[in-house]
C-alpha cells in the first residue's frame, strides 16, 4: 500500500504538472489562434493518476474526482464536499485528507454530490 507522504507528494506533483500543462496549452493556442484551441496533457500525468487509482483499489475514483471534478482540488471548499447518504458531510481540503478519506470511505463518487 502506498504511504500517506508518498501519496501527498505524488498528488502535489500531478497538480504542479497540471499547471505546467495549462501554461503550455496557452502558449500553443497563442501560436495557433485559429486552431480552435486544444488541450495539452502530459501523458505521464494521466499514467500517475491511473497507477494511484490502481494501487488504492475500489475507492480510487475519488482521486480523479478530487483532481478533475472538484474545482481547484480543495482550494474551493464548497465544491470539495462529499455529501453522505446519512446527511454527514466530509470536506476534503488537501491531499492528506483525500488519502485519509479514501482509506476509510465506503461510498463511490457517483454516490455523492459535489455541489450545493
Amino acid at each position: 500500500m502506498i504511504t500517506r507522504p508518498t501519496f501527498i507528494a505524488l498528488i502535489d506533483a500531478i497538480q504542479r504538472q497540471r499547471e505546467q500543462d495549462e501554461a503550455i496549452e496557452g502558449h500553443i493556442n497563442a501560436l495557433m489562434p485559429d486552431s480552435g484551441g486544444g488541450i495539452f496533457i502530459t501523458p505521464l500525468r494521466e499514467e500517475l493518476v491511473d497507477l494511484l487509482e490502481a494501487e488504492l483499489g475500489s475507492q480510487s475514483d475519488w482521486i480523479s474526482w478530487w483532481l478533475w471534478d472538484a474545482p481547484k482540488a480543495g482550494k474551493n471548499l464548497e465544491s470539495s464536499v462529499v455529501h453522505h447518504e446519512d446527511g454527514r458531510r466530509t470536506v476534503i481540503r488537501d491531499a492528506g485528507e483525500l488519502y485519509d478519506f479514501i482509506r476509510t470511505a465506503t461510498p463511490t463518487p457517483s454516490d455523492s454530490t459535489t455541489s450545493y
